[in-house]
């Protein structure tokens, strides 16, 4: 027995990797059910009771998934939170988010089933902890592509700059968007409430116009920002078939709009077919699939990056980054919480989001840090044809400034508090007065540091030596 346990472990540590993208394929097809879902039990309250056993279901799966991508995430990149101060925070910050994210939804489920009833106070308590937790996170990494521009401006990072920093302003306008329509609701939502008796959007045409415009742009701008991280492979491969196969998530982005058209003239019911048939079901899985599909893109152009890696610790941490936005794609749409129904559909969909964006935080700024204190890697990529890695270059030139400031600071208390044991005389300066003194001293090394150029092997020589 033990033997056999063993075996599953070595199993598992070395194919962690394989997992964690089975686990992000997996919680998206617990998004896709959720949003479907909505769309056939969300037209009005369910008392049958078999809604609320399908979302029982897919709660607790959920927050198993979530636990599980956020624990071997952080396995998998080997990440190393002791360095900064704030990163050590970020990471508590998202633990503890993340527990009470699965409490609150237990006690929905708990209240549903033993109560009949939910209070929307734990509704709104909870999407207001995930939608403005994740957009901190990803508002944080945006932070760190916009530090990275001191190094030499980079299209790619300013895409996915511009990319992350929509997202992150997408999910605050979400939740005011979706908060505007809950705070009229009743405090409890019950197992008998009509969600049309109360539907009376008061929203104003603003936030409506803001709120559509900024997930399609946001959409827009990962796609154009995917393009540029993949086009080395429009050059080694045929043009035509890679505009394809990156225009198919555009074109099936676009096909919402045509979806207010087709609810018009009722397709099934000009083919005579009844709404609780399997072609209902289909036709909405493909109506609440439209999205996630550009979202899976997004994540396997990390993926066809990461194969041109041979270091494993590297090559895992690009792929955790995918991971995160394979898992996000199923949260950009938080429309089916307008109705309030009884079960809550579209909440689980809502609740991976710090899971997403946690992954994706930690891949990229655990790949930076790789690269960042191994020379001989920066080398290494640096010579490689792809021009996709100059988004993993740039983080790294960043990682490295931050580790020379730490050590600088490190270093400045270390002769502060030297100066004050050996002398005999109480000296009158203050510890900034020396890091400025030290930082002066160091000047010429920190600045040939800081102006690393991504592509002159001058200033790696330098560097290493």
């Amino acid at each position: 027995m033990i033997t056999i346990f063993k075996g599953n472990n070595n199993f598992i540590k070395s194919n962690r990797i394989e997992i964690l993208v089975i686990l992000a394929f997996a919680a998206l097809v617990v998004q896709v059910l959720d949003k479907s879902l909505s769309s056939s039990y969300g037209v009005i309250s369910d008392n049958s009771g078999t809604g609320l056993l399908y979302f029982s279901i897919l709660v607790i799966a959920s927050i198993v998934l979530q636990i599980f991508l956020i624990k071997l995430g952080r396995k998998i990149t080997n990440f190393r939170d002791s360095r900064l101060r704030s990163s050590r925070i970020v990471h508590l910050a998202t633990y503890v988010s993340e527990g009470l994210i699965g409490l609150l939804l237990l006690i929905i489920i708990g209240e549903s089933i033993f109560n009949s009833q939910y209070w929307m106070g734990f509704v709104e308590g909870l999407l207001g902890l995930t939608l403005l937790f994740s957009s901190f996170i990803l508002a944080l990494l945006s932070f760190k592509f916009f530090q990275t521009l001191q190094f030499g401006k980079n299209r790619l990072v300013i895409s996915y700059l511009i990319s992350t920093a929509l997202l992150s302003a997408n999910f605050i306008v979400a939740y005011v968007y979706i908060e505007s329509f809950i705070y009229l609701k009743p405090e409890f939502i019950t197992s008998t409430y009509n969600p049309w008796a109360s539907f009376s959007p008061v929203i104003s045409d603003e936030l409506e116009f803001a709120y559509q415009l900024i997930s399609v742009v946001s959409f827009i701008a990962f796609w154009i920002a995917s393009l540029f991280l993949t086009r080395q492979y429009a050059f080694q491969s045929r043009n035509f078939r890679y505009w394809l196969l990156v225009s198919i998530p555009f074109v099936y982005f676009s096909s919402q709009f045509f979806v207010a058209y087709i609810e018009d003239i009722n397709p099934l019911r000009q083919f005579r077919i009844d709404n609780e048939s399997i072609y209902s079901y289909l036709y909405n899985l493909f109506i609440n699939t439209i999205r996630i599909a550009g979202g899976v893109m997004f994540g396997l152009a990390f993926f066809v990056i990461a194969r041109a890696i041979s270091f494993p610790h590297l090559k895992n941490s690009i792929m955790t980054s995918g991971v995160g936005l394979i898992v996000l794609a199923g949260v950009s749409s938080v429309s089916s919480l307008i109705m309030t129904n009884y079960p809550l559909w579209g909440l689980i969909s809502t609740s991976f989001s710090i899971a997403g964006s946690y992954c994706l935080m930690i891949g990229l700024d655990s790949a930076a840090y790789y690269i960042a204190s191994d020379t001989s890697l920066r080398r290494i990529l640096q010579k490689l044809p792809n021009k996709g890695f100059e988004i993993f270059r740039s983080l790294a030139y960043s990682e490295i400034q931050s580790i020379h400031e730490n050590k600088l600071e490190k270093l400045s208390s270390y002769v502060y508090e030297e100066m004050q044991n050996n002398s005999l005389f109480k000296n009158s300066s203050e510890p900034a007065d020396v890091k400025n003194y030290i930082k002066e001293v160091l000047k010429e090394v920190d600045e040939s540091k800081l102006r690393i150029n991504p592509t002159d092997d001058k200033h790696e020589k330098e560097n290493q030596e």
